[in-house]
């Protein structure tokens, strides 16, 4: 049953548009601006709907710099207080996915919008001598914002550190810190000596950043890759052509509430499969405010081996013998990782649709050849 209806705005044709809704579940924000500039001043024309449909305000805010391109990532908000669009700068709109996904190319900028005072401030997000690559945002209980991601020093789709920063309601900058990762880290991702010159992790990407109740959080990142190979018989004249998705290791990070990096861990996983665009890969995570949990098709054997066996664990390939686990995180590392269900169940779990129902469950869409199922998977309460 509709229990109302009204239109909100209405598009240009090359106009891009953003729908978030408030962290407190008090309403959404509806955003637009132009795809393409011609390096002149950049705006964002931003409307505010309260909870129950009606508009609450409109306004235009303009960058003071000068931008040809411009790609909103996040917007983060609560209620009536400051919204929050971080920006980056630096996307070429004109060049094609395969080339953006070799280099990193990001400038971010984060715009600071006050409704009420109708103030917008800039803060230009940069560590000197170097590129980040993967960022995210969130509100804490103390209603700062907080920023977190990856950064790397050679401009590579990798990572060899993170970043942090925080500010208040007033738009003041409360601290910013970033640790390079030292050698006790990357020996939990390079096995061999050789590896030893490695500086960087490659192919790792940013998930998801995980706020606890006291102000402290997680970020987490995985790697992903992709390889195509291609076999041509010239007996038949026919070339195969396969490719390989690869979803493995999960890389968590935790700050304290200061924003103060504490420690860096590798959960092992390899998930490799073929012309399926990873369906049943990666994972599903459940925040209970004081702990995390991670949820994942994994090989049976793993199960048996200790959280921090980080080189010997067994590759699930094309999703045999496997069985759906779960890794358990708190701030004082990883602490329990085992089989989820019994190793006979023929349930895969689709990691990717699954999804936190409240603070303390999470539902977990499965299949098999024949049937699927969706389960509810409850924690202790905090």
């Amino acid at each position: 049953m509709r229990l109302s209806y009204s239109i909100i705005d209405t598009l240009l044709e090359d106009q891009l548009y953003y729908v978030e809704e408030s962290e407190d579940k008090d309403g959404f924000l509806f955003a637009k601006h132009l795809k393409f500039t011609q390096l002149v001043e950049q705006e964002i024309n931003l409307v505010k709907i309260k909870s129950d449909g009606s508009t609450d305000w409109k306004f235009t805010v303009r960058s003071p710099m000068a931008l040809q391109n411009l790609r909103i990532e996040k917007i983060r908000f609560k209620g009536n207080s400051t919204i929050y669009i971080l920006c980056n700068y630096a996307f070429d709109l004109l060049s094609s996915t395969e080339v953006t996904d070799q280099l990193v190319n990001n400038k971010y900028a984060l715009w600071a919008f006050n409704s009420e005072d109708k103030f917008l401030k800039e803060f230009e997000i940069r560590i000197k001598n170097k590129w980040v690559n993967g960022i995210d945002m969130t509100i804490d209980p103390s209603n700062r914002l907080l920023v977190s991601g990856y950064f790397n020093e050679t401009k590579n789709p990798s990572i060899n550190g993170v970043f942090s920063l925080r500010i208040n309601e007033k738009l003041k900058l409360l601290n910013t810190t970033y640790r390079k990762f030292d050698d006790d880290i990357f020996d939990k991702f390079l096995k061999n000596d050789d590896n030893k010159k490695i500086k960087e992790l490659d192919d790792y990407e940013m998930k998801e950043l995980a706020l606890m109740s006291d102000g402290s959080y997680f970020i987490l990142g995985e790697q992903f890759y992709k390889y195509v190979e291609r076999s041509y018989d010239p007996r038949t004249n026919i070339t195969t052509t396969t490719e390989h998705f690869n979803y493995n290791s999960i890389i968590v990070s935790y700050f304290d509430s200061l924003g103060n990096h504490k420690w860096t861990d590798r959960i092992p996983k390899a998930q490799n499969s073929t012309n399926d665009y990873g369906y049943f890969s990666s994972f599903a995570s459940l925040n209970n405010g004081n702990e995390i949990y991670l949820f994942f098709n994994d090989a049976r054997k793993n199960n048996e081996s200790v959280p921090t066996g980080y080189f010997d664990y067994t590759n699930l390939f094309n999703n045999r013998r496997f069985q759906i686990s779960y890794v358990q995180v708190n701030k004082k590392g990883v602490q329990n990782r085992g089989g989820l269900l019994d190793d006979k169940n023929d349930l895969m779990l689709r990691a990717k649709l699954s999804g936190q129902l409240n603070s303390n469950s999470i539902y977990l869409i499965t299949e098999n050849s024949r049937s699927s199922a969706v389960m509810r998977v409850a924690v202790k309460e905090n």
